[in-house]
């Protein structure tokens, strides 16, 4: 039997702090964040990264990449998506969050965005899927995810472990 997928994704754009654009230490920087994303992506059943083309890359060594996974095409419409979104979306921003060279995460939707701070899943989750699901003026669906973006800020400097 031929499963019925369509494949949905969230866009992954790192870019440096402001400031730090043009610094030395800004490529390796940004290049370790993406790193620990797909490497921890890489591992978890259901995911793939696609590496978007070296002209997708902007100023200041900015690096995009989009994490795929695939969806029911008979879910496009139901829960079971916007769950599998949140839940996408929350761990990508929980993981970035963790990580020493991120100041902040923003999660942008249109013209929407916010900006998510600290690591604790249990307080992302609500805000990621109030922004997502219940201030949305439309639905989202598998093919409007991509048009959701999380842009990690990343420093040069590490932040300390608390």
């Amino acid at each position: 039997m031929e499963q019925n997928l369509a494949t949905t994704g969230i866009t992954i754009e790192i870019f440096p702090l402001d400031g730090e654009e043009d610094q030395m230490q800004t490529k390796g920087a940004l290049g370790e964040v993406a790193l620990a994303v797909k490497r921890e992506f890489a591992n978890q059943h259901g995911y793939r990264i696609e590496n978007l083309p070296n002209d997708s890359v902007t100023r200041g060594g900015d690096l995009i990449f989009t994490l795929l996974w695939d969806v029911s095409k008979v879910v496009y419409d139901n829960q079971v998506f916007l769950l599998s979104l949140v839940s996408s979306a929350v761990s990508v921003i929980t993981l970035l969050n963790q990580h020493r060279r991120v100041e902040q995460v923003e999660l942008i939707d249109n013209d929407r965005k916010i900006v998510i701070k600290g690591s604790d899943r249990s307080q992302i989750e609500p805000l990621v899927r109030q922004f997502l699901v219940d201030e949305r003026p439309q639905p989202l669906t598998p093919d409007k995810a991509r048009q959701v973006t999380v842009r990690p800020r990343v420093s040069t400097r590490k932040r300390r472990k608390s």
